[in-house]
């Protein structure tokens, strides 16, 4: 177990920048975190690999000396150490080791930013003198990254709009931090509608066949039980999400996939669900997605907004509100522009206006005009991606529909 207590020099060094303290010290404070964020199993996992593996070759190491290289050759160096002792380690062991490394670095660089301005390692100075985010930095965060704002709104417009498993898994692992194969085995039986929530106690796995002289496959599929006590756990189902759930519910069958009476096959699951935000040009995954909610910035005040406009705009309804469909379109904007996968600079062009111009729209700095509106209504109404979402999310409501007819 972890001791809370055991982060204390983390106000001992408020002097220090986090890039010039030892790796030691600031993987212990991130272990502490872990522990107030994650279940105990896991956290026990990662204290164990961190104290047997991670520490003993970096422990005095200061954060800004991990250079890119390092981190990437972490997890083979490691592997051949162990290899030469008699202890092959799985991949997966392994995965999760580099992930410790590339969590401690990303933690001293948020820090950084956040107290003191500053970057990790040695920044490189642009034109403008400010300091550029370096190699290692973007390396960290584009494997361990959160779901941005624009992207968690992106998915849910996909989710409102393409009613399947996949995007129902993925608002699962999104906002109720249920892991890939927690989700597969989560029968509609330990669901609760009346009280909103779900019991999570059995995951899927692949393991290997004992008996395959018969068999083609060397494994096979199962649902066990949680191994521990402590990660069985009840859920509270966000409001909004229990619609959604509603529409694939059935007693005595498995949630997702429900209809063949056997759970989901993990690996099938996500290739599924990558193929489908492809489409749509996110680079969204179910780490990604539980990463978000683990840091706690699954925001569920896009999702009750996103899925909260649908339905709320009446058809009898004849007054235009000009302003509401404006401020509707700018934060809606971030979201649209992902789907249809283009740049702020493609976007500023399309609609004859500056890039910074447009950036500040999206930031919300700048005022949209009408004639901008229409514009952006226009290039997202002859788009096939995002034609179908205009009207449910009210950027083109009846009123506005009758005007353009006409």
């Amino acid at each position: 177990m972890i001791p809370k207590e055991k982060s204390t020099h983390k106000e001992q060094s408020q002097s220090t920048r986090w890039c010039d303290r030892p790796f030691e010290e600031v993987g212990d404070i991130w272990l502490s975190r872990c522990r107030e964020k994650l279940s105990a199993l896991t956290c026990d996992k990662y204290e164990f690999w961190y104290e047997r593996y991670v520490l003993p070759q970096l422990r005095g190491t200061l954060v800004k000396d991990i250079s890119l290289e390092m981190i990437k050759q972490f997890p083979t160096v490691i592997l051949n150490q162990e290899w030469e002792k008699g202890n092959p380690l799985k991949k997966s062991t392994l995965m999760q080791i580099g992930s410790i490394v590339s969590g401690v670095v990303q933690m001293a660089e948020k820090m950084e930013r956040k107290e003191t301005g500053g970057y990790l390692q040695k920044t490189k100075t642009g034109t403008s003198g400010a300091p550029e985010v370096t190699e290692a930095a973007e390396a960290v965060g584009a494997k361990t990254s959160v779901l941005t704002p624009s992207e968690q709104e992106a998915l849910c417009v996909c989710a409102k709009y393409h009613h399947n498993y996949e995007m129902l898994a993925s608002l699962l692992i999104l906002y109720c931090g249920i892991g890939t194969g927690e989700v597969c085995a989560l029968h509609c039986d330990d669901i609760d509608l009346e009280r909103g929530e779900m019991y999570i106690h059995q995951t899927v796995q692949r393991v290997k066949r004992k008996n395959n002289e018969e068999m083609q496959s060397k494994t096979e599929r199962i649902v066990m039980e949680l191994p521990t006590k402590k990660q069985i756990r009840t859920v509270v189902i966000p409001e909004g999400l229990m619609e959604y759930i509603n529409e694939f519910y059935k007693k005595g069958v498995y949630l997702i996939g429900g209809k063949k009476a056997v759970p989901f096959e993990i690996r099938t699951l996500q290739n599924r669900t990558g193929k489908l935000l492809k489409l749509y040009h996110l680079d969204v995954n179910f780490i990604r997605m539980h990463n978000t909610f683990v840091r706690g910035e699954a925001s569920l005040e896009i999702f009750k907004r996103v899925f909260g406009i649908v339905g709320q705009r009446e058809d009898t309804e004849r007054n235009l509100d000009v302003e509401q469909v404006k401020t509707e379109m700018v934060l809606d904007l971030p979201a649209l522009r992902l789907l249809v996968g283009m740049t702020i600079e493609e976007m500023s062009s399309y609609i004859g206006i500056s890039a910074e111009l447009y950036r500040q729209i999206e930031e919300g700095k700048m005022m949209l005009s009408w004639t901008q509106f229409l514009a952006l209504l226009f290039l997202f109404q002859y788009n096939r991606k995002t034609k179908v979402i205009l009207e449910p999310l009210g950027l083109l409501p009846n009123a506005l529909e009758e005007k353009i007819k006409i």
